[in-house]
């Protein structure tokens, strides 16, 4: 049986007396062209027509993951998709960045769950579509929000607590700006004499977005410390 978007197999079964029983399960609708042969040879009348109409509820589409939220780019984003209870259907997928399409790969589970893998080609907010014989599944269309690779080149790092000064007058903040280094965690640890720093952990705090205050207290005089 052959289809304009996929074939089906037909699976026979013989009844005895002659008879046979042909039973095939379409899982894309379409139109289709039935085939029945005897002894090679094509029966009168055939190929016959068939027509296929969808029975899928996009409704009962389930997505679910990390990956249809956020991602970062030079990584591969990956999500899952269970059209188990949505009937036969056709699953599309297509992912748009601010200016190019995100590479996106469905693979096949065959029991009609699915993983989507999706490598974004740049960073920003990217319109990710999810569709079941072409209707949204729910929540789609997702925004996926991706980051650049983390680059520690662009951090800059100034104020006074980097800088040399007197015990009794020394200014111990500094600003940390992330501001176009890409998503990462920061740590900032200052190392010294033991006993010259009354916490372990220095004090982050964040003013504005990517862009921390940290401040720390020394209490050693006459003594190098370092920041890193």
């Amino acid at each position: 049986m052959t289809g304009t978007k996929a074939d089906v197999t037909v699976a026979l079964t013989h009844q005895g007396g002659g008879v046979w029983q042909a039973e095939y399960t379409p899982m894309v609708p379409g139109a289709y062209l039935l085939n029945v042969m005897w002894s090679d040879r094509q029966v009168r009348g055939c190929p016959l027509k068939v027509n296929v109409e969808s029975v899928a509820d996009a409704s009962r589409v389930v997505c679910s993951g990390e990956g249809l939220r956020h991602g970062m780019v030079g990584h591969q984003i990956k999500s899952f998709i269970d059209t188990r209870r949505a009937g036969p259907g056709e699953l599309t997928v297509t992912c748009t960045g601010p200016q190019k399409v995100a590479l996106c790969d469905l693979e096949d589970h065959g029991d009609g769950t699915f993983t989507l893998n999706i490598r974004p080609q740049e960073s920003g907010r990217h319109a990710l579509n999810v569709k079941y014989e072409g209707d949204h599944v729910p929540g789609s269309p997702y925004t996926l929000k991706v980051a650049g690779a983390p680059d520690p080149s662009k951090v800059k790092v100034y104020g006074p607590g980097i800088e040399h000064g007197v015990l009794a007058a020394y200014q111990s903040r500094f600003i940390c700006d992330t501001r176009g280094a890409g998503a990462g965690q920061l740590t900032v640890r200052i190392r010294g004499p033991k006993g010259g720093f009354p916490f372990l952990n220095p004090d982050l705090s964040c003013a504005i977005k990517k862009l921390y205050v940290v401040s720390h207290k020394i209490t050693k005089s006459n003594l190098i410390y370092h920041i890193g």
